[in-house]
């Protein structure tokens, strides 16, 4: 039930029941915008970076003002809920551009201001819920194989030899590898202020990664992973930053950083 004439839905012009279905978990109760879902479930944090024993509960890690590395740590709530409802605020996610299906956050494609809501009034019928989210959130990919085995990584200041000498001390013990994670040692340390961000091989550390690469991924039938933190840009000492700074409209004689957009399809293709 609602009120159309009004802009925004609010609780004076909005409410939804729910319908006594005869299931077993079918949610019957009313709900109206901004009433407290006191029974949602936890959901996620950004990064276990640092953290001990932490709770999931959103509310208290905001209240407490939880930091790492100098942000929140984005505590989202889960998608259930012991209330029997859910209600998915998305009016901050920039919407996809139709022709092509990435994210627009120009506000040209955008939703002007609009609303946008999902309600879930699923009951306790969680696998429900969570089936119809993908209906309006995309489907679920499954993990591949490799995923599920055996992983190595390590946040130190490994060369090519230590890599080698990961790998075979493994085959040595017996010991099951499916894939080598190298952790952000792997690139240039001077890209960024703290360094955390690079995109180009660090060669006094790994002088031929063309080989080393091969060597795992080919002698060894390990799948590589790179660890990133893209959010300071590209820089201008990056190996490719003229093709990047080109690519997005900058002159490279500028040497101004690329900044980092999600939402930009040059930069993140």
């Amino acid at each position: 039930d609602g009120d159309a004439s009004s802009t925004y839905l609010t609780s004076d012009n909005l409410v939804i029941r729910g319908v006594k279905t005869g299931k077993k978990h079918a949610w019957d109760g009313e709900w109206r915008p901004s009433q407290v879902n006191h029974g949602i479930l936890p959901g996620a944090i950004r990064s276990l970076d640092l953290v001990q024993r932490m709770t999931l509960n959103c509310t208290e890690i905001n209240a407490a003002h939880v930091m790492r590395h100098n942000e929140t740590l984005h505590c989202e709530w889960g998608l259930m809920s012991r209330s029997g409802w859910r209600l998915v605020d998305d009016t901050d996610t920039p919407p996809m551009h139709e022709s092509d299906g990435w994210w627009d956050a120009s506000g040209e494609n955008g939703k002007n201001g609009h609303q946008d809501w999902y309600f879930f009034g699923h009951g306790l019928d969680y696998l429900g819920a969570l089936k119809d989210y993908t209906m309006v959130g995309g489907a679920i990919p499954m993990l591949p194989r490799t995923a599920m085995g055996s992983w190595t990584t390590r946040w130190f200041n490994l060369n090519t030899d230590d890599v080698v000498d990961i790998i075979e001390e493994h085959k040595r013990y017996g010991l099951p590898l499916d894939v080598y994670v190298f952790d952000m040692n792997w690139h240039t340390k001077y890209a960024s202020p703290d360094g955390w961000t690079g995109y180009s091989w660090d060669k006094r550390v790994f002088p031929f990664p063309d080989q080393l690469t091969s060597w795992l991924k080919h002698g060894n039938g390990l799948n590589l992973m790179a660890n990133f933190h893209d959010e300071e840009g590209v820089g201008p000492t990056e190996d490719r930053y003229p093709e990047a700074a080109r690519a997005v409209g900058i002159d490279p004689a500028t040497k101004q950083t690329i900044p980092f957009s999600v939402t930009n399809k040059t930069i993140m293709l």
